[in-house]
């Protein structure tokens, strides 16, 4: 969380007891994590099993991406204008592409340009 600058105040462990606690009065409760370089997978792992032993559904991580907003992506294009989301995702397309999605995901995404019929 520190990473993507959410300004974040709850810890892992916090966040996990709510997921839990709303699983408990809600059917489906889904907690999802964005990977990041400094992931350790044994953690990761711990964390999926400690939740989906309270019945809480979980992805495999979702690849970090410089999306807008983050400092990664002021870093690489600056202030975010007009096709900024497109820009970010057509970078996460061809970054990814080789080395795989998350299991949640589309095994070939379409670009924004192609969802949104706009190219």
């Amino acid at each position: 969380r520190d990473e993507l600058n959410k300004n974040c105040k709850l810890s892992t462990d916090r966040l996990s007891e709510l997921l839990i606690h709303a699983r408990t009065r809600i059917p489906w409760v889904q907690g999802n994590l964005i990977l990041t370089e400094h992931d350790q997978r044994c953690d990761i792992r711990a964390w999926q099993e400690h939740l989906k032993a309270h019945g809480v559904w979980v992805s495999e991580p979702v690849p970090m991406f410089p999306f807008p907003g983050t400092p990664d992506y002021l870093k690489m294009w600056g202030v975010p204008d007009d096709r900024a989301w497109e820009r970010a995702h057509q970078y996460y397309l061809s970054t990814f592409r080789d080395k795989g999605y998350s299991d949640i995901q589309e095994s070939q995404p379409a670009s924004l340009e192609e969802l949104e019929c706009t190219f």
